[in-house]
């Protein structure tokens, strides 16, 4: 876990908790000068707008000091070091995974007044996204253990939201997973897209006959049947509250519309037989344009 605080003109990012022994930590260092700088605009004293006009490229580290206790056996500089950093998240999966094959979420989570997450929540958004990845380090690394995580992860969306799990019904026929697991569902659009490419990465590594099969094709029948309800005719829609809970429509920011269509634009490639996912793409990226859908 990772926290950052603020003293004087030092930024300080902590590496967890206490521990014996050697440990294996990899960072990147303008991430952490940007992330802390940022701190520093939202009330660490010392001006916010600078950091966004930094650019991580042109930083140079200027010096390396170490001070304290403990014992340092090796200190390397890299341009970059993704596959490490890669296999470090993968381990941190494994380590983390609770015993139903969630990672959950320890803080609570508030959508409105009637959707409310108590800490330890699980996300199909989150289980997708970390069975690509573990997914990819089997690949890698042919270390099973990685293949396994990754099928326990698929756990989660057998199970209803209110018993703990991640998986919804709309209007009692189309099986949804939840980025957000509330009681009213939330049904937001771009965590389950998340999920089912996790689940198609699972199905493609693991072959015909798991889980994974089948659960990505349960969800891929529900994208086909909801997703003209997000199309607003001007833009799309974040998740679909306003249809189970009641209040106003909940817009999805023009960032989040990006990411719907680059969403589709994935799954176009995935699913090429279907071609609803190419033709909302283009409408979508026409609402950008100022385009508008007809009107009486």
């Amino acid at each position: 876990m990772t926290a950052r605080s603020l003293q004087g003109t030092d930024v300080f990012i902590g590496l967890g908790r206490s521990w014996s022994g050697y440990k294996h930590f990899i960072r990147d260092l303008s991430v952490d000068a940007l992330k802390g700088l940022s701190s520093r605009g939202r009330g660490g004293g010392g001006g916010g707008g600078g950091a966004q006009k930094l650019v991580a490229s042109r930083m140079r580290v200027r010096a390396i000091h170490v001070w304290g206790g403990g014992r340092l056996q090796r200190l390397a500089l890299a341009s970059t070091d993704h596959a490490g950093q890669f296999l470090q998240a993968a381990d941190w999966l494994l380590q983390s995974q609770t015993a139903s094959g969630a990672w959950t979420v320890p803080v609570e989570r508030r959508l409105n007044d009637h959707m409310l997450l108590k800490p330890h929540w699980s996300s199909a958004m989150a289980q997708g996204q970390a069975m690509s990845l573990l997914t990819r380090a089997y690949r890698v690394t042919g270390d099973r253990r990685y293949l396994d995580a990754a099928r326990r992860a698929a756990g989660p969306f057998s199970v209803d939201s209110r018993d703990g799990g991640v998986r919804t019904l709309f209007q009692d026929k189309y099986v949804w997973y939840e980025e957000y697991p509330t009681v009213p569902s939330s049904l937001v659009l771009n965590g389950f897209i998340y999920s089912l490419m996790g689940l198609y990465d699972l199905w493609r590594t693991e072959g015909e006959g798991g889980e994974a099969g089948r659960l990505y094709a349960a969800g891929l029948t529900s994208l086909r049947a909801l997703l003209p309800l997000f199309d607003t005719g001007s833009g799309t829609l974040y998740d679909l509250r306003h249809v189970t809970g009641g209040g106003p429509p909940n817009l999805a920011r023009w960032d989040y519309h990006v990411t719907h269509v680059n969403q589709l634009l994935v799954l176009a490639t995935m699913e090429r037989e279907h071609t609803l996912f190419a033709e909302l793409a283009d409408r979508w990226t026409a609402y950008m344009r100022g385009h508008r859908a007809a009107h009486n």
